[in-house]
């Protein structure tokens, strides 16, 4: 085995950090052909210039989407991200995440309430619950990641009285610049 630094680059379609060369991105599941070949960013001297400045917040982030757009945007990343438990995860990906679930909550409920009257939970709010568990478990991971703190912090909320700072946590802004969970989400 060499000495040799590993070199990381940014993935072409979620820009999370993927060591180089890889086939297929561990954040987003994506096939990259002929490998990961983009521009390293292993230092913060490296970052492009939003994400080198350690104020940096997605928030003041001229370059993303805005609105609707936005709400869509981050319920796609939530859930082509469904099994990925490391990175980092923005305020505004998370809560419109959860707004998402919600939404399809509500419809699914109502639409148990017009085809199942006689059932007390029907089908399609059982999948809705069932088919959004691991991504939200998984957003949450990256949300509390965003703040330095360890994402095992997520299983709190197995109490009511530890759901108390884990919700806290959730609406704490992003920690300035890159931590040991890697460089600032973009969304």
């Amino acid at each position: 085995m060499t000495n040799e630094p590993i070199l990381h680059v940014s993935c072409p379609y979620c820009k999370e950090t993927i060591i180089a060369g890889a086939r297929k991105c561990r954040h987003c599941m994506s096939e990259i052909p002929g490998g990961a070949t983009a521009e390293p960013i292993a230092t913060t001297a490296a970052l492009p210039a939003p994400l080198a400045n350690p104020a940096y917040r997605p928030e003041n982030n001229l370059d993303r989407p805005k609105g609707f757009q936005l709400f869509l945007a981050c319920t796609a990343m939530a859930l082509r991200k469904y099994f990925v438990f490391s990175g980092r995860a923005s305020r505004s990906e998370f809560w419109l995440f959860f707004l998402a679930f919600i939404i399809a909550a509500a419809i699914a409920a109502v639409i148990d309430i017009v085809l199942f009257p006689e059932m007390r939970t029907g089908w399609a709010s059982g999948i809705v619950t069932w088919s959004t568990a691991i991504p939200f478990m998984s957003i949450s991971y990256r949300r509390l990641h965003d703040q330095g703190r360890s994402g095992a912090w997520y299983w709190l909320c197995a109490t009511i009285v530890g759901a108390i700072p884990v919700i806290y946590w959730f609406t704490r802004p992003s920690d300035a610049g890159a931590n040991r969970f890697g460089a600032p989400p973009t969304l």
